[in-house]
């Protein structure tokens, strides 16, 4: 019996769904008294701590199972027989209660792991004067309610979550967060490293079952009705290395160097060449990953295909960037169009279904058009580059050159070969 109340658990395997019911309606109730009690003028659960900006409680806790429902309503009774303590004052040494929800959020998630010296250290910054031995105790117990395991391979033992324990964090996920997350796992994963990625793996599958249980809510139903598609043909994306990406994204993410073979365009898989690679940013264009880097000591940027790294080795030595070097500076200077010479004033007749879409989407701010019968002439200031050939290629009969000359020779001179090939 608990505070005063009386449970008769279900043995029945069918029932697991209203056990569940009442754990959760417990949860509700012991939320909606911290609600009321912690959130009001003055009141802290403990120091610097209070309400988050929808005026939930930071140890808000998500669903639990029936195992977990005990020790919830040991905390519950806890608090309403002793009440909260005044905000800026030190939560009392005997209130274990506190103190075991503040471990909880001390302890990592597996490979990480804390000793009971460590957490001893860090509950008596907050507060919570104990000893190392009510530590090992308070560890024990909670194992047996929650996914905790110890490591007693070596000394000092430690202790974590283990690695696919649910999501045990707090506040309670709300439906829109678990769409964020859920929209986040299906299209940005790429753009962090590997370590955050798979930090991130409980809180993708917690999404995953907050949404779950939305029904057929707007909610769920949004990942149905976005799609994100290439803009140019679409290509099967390159196969990596092992090992290559995870080696690249931490170099990048601690700004060390590591050593390369990379095999350059062209050049045969057993003729790769060895680098000393100090990585700056990574580029993704459509399925094609770009690394900007230098090599050894030099200031020259390079552009590496991540796929062409046939094996990548860490190095603490530190990257060595060259001055004044920024990666967005750099992406915005046109490096990635393949520059070819300086800004030209392009002048081209185009068709009117070509003309028509570049008058929703511009090629320059100082872009102007003269209707004609069966066209119009554009002409706009752009970039020289080897990415403006391509796209004017890709136009074929819509478009026409005719300034500058020497651009209008060089298209010539390709589709001239190309009329060769199909004529062969």
């Amino acid at each position: 019996m608990l505070c005063g109340i009386r449970f008769a658990l279900p043995v029945d395997a069918q029932r697991d769904r209203l056990r569940q019911s009442v754990a959760d309606l417990a949860v509700a109730v012991f939320q909606s008294v911290v609600r009321e009690h912690a959130c009001s003028p003055g009141r802290s659960i403990v120091p610097g701590d209070g309400c988050g900006q929808d005026d939930t409680p930071v140890f808000a806790l998500s669903r639990v199972s029936w195992a977990s429902l005990p020790l919830i309503c040991d905390i519950f009774c806890r608090i309403l027989r002793a009440g909260f303590p005044r905000a800026n004052r030190h939560p009392p040494m005997s209130d274990t209660t506190l103190r075991q929800i503040r471990m909880l959020q001390m302890i990592p998630r597996a490979p990480r792991r804390i000793d009971t010296g460590t957490l001893r250290r860090q509950l008596a910054e907050l507060g919570f004067e104990t000893t190392q031995r009510t530590v090992q105790r308070d560890l024990e117990k909670l194992s047996a309610v929650f996914p905790l395991v110890c490591d007693d391979r070596s000394r000092p033992h430690g202790w974590s979550w283990e690695r696919e324990a649910e999501e045990q964090g707090m506040p309670v996920m709300a439906p829109r967060a678990a769409l964020a997350l859920k929209v986040m796992e299906e299209h940005a994963t790429r753009l962090l490293p590997p370590d955050i990625v798979g930090f991130l793996q409980p809180y993708f599958r917690r999404a995953e079952g907050v949404l779950a249980d939305q029904g057929d809510s707007a909610y769920r139903a949004w990942r149905e009705r976005i799609a994100v598609i290439p803009g140019r043909q679409r290509l099967l994306p390159p196969s990596l290395s092992p090992g290559v990406a995870d080696v690249v994204y931490e170099a990048l993410f601690r700004q060390q160097r590591f050593i390369a073979r990379y095999r350059r365009r062209g050049a045969r898989d057993d003729a790769p060449s060895e680098y000393e690679v100090s990585p700056h940013g990574l580029v993704f264009r459509d399925n094609l990953v770009y690394l900007v880097a230098s090599l050894w000591d030099y200031d020259d940027i390079r552009q590496l295909a991540l796929h062409r790294i046939l094996s990548a080795e860490p190095s603490d030595r530190p990257v060595h960037v060259p001055e004044g070097f920024s990666l967005d500076a750099y992406v915005r200077a046109g490096e990635f169009d393949y520059p070819v010479g300086k800004r030209i004033r392009l002048r081209a007749w185009f068709s009117h279904a070509a003309v028509q879409h570049l008058l929703e989407t511009p090629l320059s701010e100082d872009q102007k058009v003269r209707w004609q019968e069966d066209g119009a002439l554009l002409s706009a200031t752009v970039q020289d580059t080897a990415q403006l050939r391509w796209w004017l290629l890709g136009l074929g009969e819509h478009v026409c050159v005719e300034r500058p000359v020497a651009l209008r020779r060089e298209l010539m001179a390709v589709l001239s070969k190309t009329l060769g090939r199909y004529r062969d």
